[in-house]
């Protein structure tokens, strides 16, 4: 992100972004002497969009949903954008992940019983 402030005189319009801000609303403008000031503040952002969907499947009569499918692209917990595609299955129990950097690099791949299945502490 990139910030630029720029202070003028409300009245004449002389640039006065050069006199340190705090004493920029102290002293007079030295073109008119007015002490109005108008500051124009820029600020240019850079966004990135990421594509994910998680769907669940429920079931009035469970607590839990019955299915859950989570894929796209994700921040990982390194801080990372991932491909990630995760299945749990509760009904035919199973879990299915599948994690991969955006240049192809697999980081987990797992297809397991769902009632063997422990939580990763990786991203």
């Amino acid at each position: 992100m990139t910030d630029k402030v720029k202070i003028e005189c409300s009245k004449c319009h002389t640039d006065l972004t050069l006199i340190a801000q705090s004493e920029a609303s102290h002293t007079p403008c030295p073109n008119c002497g007015s002490f109005d000031r108008t500051i124009h503040d820029h600020v240019a952002l850079s966004v990135e969009v990421l594509e994910g969907l998680h769907i669940k499947q429920k079931d009035p009569e469970r607590k839990r949903p019955v299915r859950e499918v989570k894929f796209g692209e994700f921040v990982g917990r390194n801080g990372k954008v991932v491909k990630k595609l995760r299945i749990i299955d509760r009904v035919q129990h199973r879990y299915r992940e599948y994690v991969e950097g955006l240049d192809g690099t697999v980081i987990r791949d797992v297809d397991e019983d769902l009632r063997e299945h422990r939580p990763s502490r990786q991203g």
